[in-house]
C-alpha cells in the first residue's frame, strides 16, 4: 500500500509538472507536492502502530487454545534465590515464601534444620512455604520469592487459573509447548511442560495431581472451583 501510494504521487507530480506554462505554478505544485509527502509520512508513522503486538514467543500456540502459558518470568525476581543450599537468618528473612518452579515441575525443595540432611518434597509447579530461623532450603531449578514480592491479584502472570473463573470446566487437550528453556538460572532441553491440579486454591498441600508432560499430548478433566497450574504448555477444550 505504501508502495503504490508512492507512485501514484510521483506520478501525480510528473503529470501536473509536465502541464505547467509558468514558474509560479511550478511552485504551487513543488509546495503542494511537498504536502502530499508530509500525509504519506503520517501515513507510514500510523501504520507501523497497527502492527503486531502479541507478546508470546512462541507460534505454537494454536489461535483456538483456550488458555496457555510458557515460564515465569524471572526479570521480575532479580533479587530472588534459586539453586543451592540457603540458611534463614543468613541468606534470606524468615516468613512466608512461594516456591516457584523454572520449568516442569520442578518446585521440588526441603526445609532442614541440617544442611547435610535433605530429602525431598514431592514435585510441584508452585508451592508456598514458611520458613523459620536458623533452618536450611535446598532449591533446584526453583525460585524461592518473598510473599511480599508475590502478586496475588494477578495469578495468571504465574501460570495459574481457576475453573469456572478464567475457563469453564470441562475435558481438556493439554499439549507441550516447546523442548527449550534459557534464563540466566539455567538452559535445558527436554520434557519441559507440566501441569497442576488443586482444589479451591493453588497452594493447597495435598495437591490432587502434578505431572511432567512426558508424551506429545494428554487429557484432563477439570471441576468448578478447581486450580490449574500450567508450565510451558496450552489447553485446548475439547467437546465433551
Amino acid at each position: 500500500m505504501k508502495k503504490i501510494l508512492a507512485i501514484s504521487l510521483s506520478a501525480f507530480l510528473l503529470l501536473s509538472l509536465a502541464g505547467c506554462t509558468n514558474n509560479s505554478e511550478i511552485e504551487q505544485l513543488k509546495k503542494e507536492n511537498e504536502e502530499l509527502k508530509q500525509q504519506l509520512a503520517n501515513y507510514n508513522v500510523d501504520t507501523d502502530t497497527t502492527k503486531n503486538t502479541n507478546t508470546s514467543s512462541n507460534s505454537n500456540i494454536p489461535k483456538d487454545s483456550t488458555i496457555s502459558f510458557e515460564y515465569i518470568d524471572t526479570s521480575e525476581f532479580p533479587d530472588c534465590l534459586s539453586n543451592g543450599v540457603y540458611r534463614c537468618g543468613s541468606d534470606f528473612e524468615p516468613g512466608e515464601y512461594y516456591i516457584l518452579s523454572l520449568f516442569a515441575d520442578n518446585a521440588e525443595y526441603d526445609i532442614s534444620n541440617s544442611p547435610d540432611d535433605f530429602s525431598y518434597s514431592s514435585s510441584r509447579i508452585i508451592r508456598k512455604i514458611q520458613a523459620n530461623e536458623g533452618q536450611y532450603v535446598k532449591l533446584d531449578y526453583a525460585l524461592l520469592v518473598p510473599s511480599t514480592k508475590f502478586d496475588l491479584s494477578n495469578l495468571k502472570k504465574y501460570g495459574i487459573f481457576t475453573v469456572g473463573t478464567d475457563l469453564p470446566a470441562g475435558n481438556y487437550k493439554i499439549v507441550p509447548i516447546s523442548n527449550k528453556y534459557s534464563s540466566k538460572y539455567a538452559s535445558v532441553t527436554g520434557n519441559l511442560a507440566a501441569y497442576q491440579i488443586t482444589s479451591q486454591t493453588p497452594f493447597a498441600e495435598e495437591e490432587i495431581e502434578c505431572k511432567r508432560l512426558h508424551e506429545d499430548q494428554t487429557y484432563i478433566t477439570l471441576t468448578e472451583n478447581q486450580c490449574i497450574t500450567i508450565n510451558n504448555a496450552y489447553l485446548v477444550l475439547v467437546e465433551n
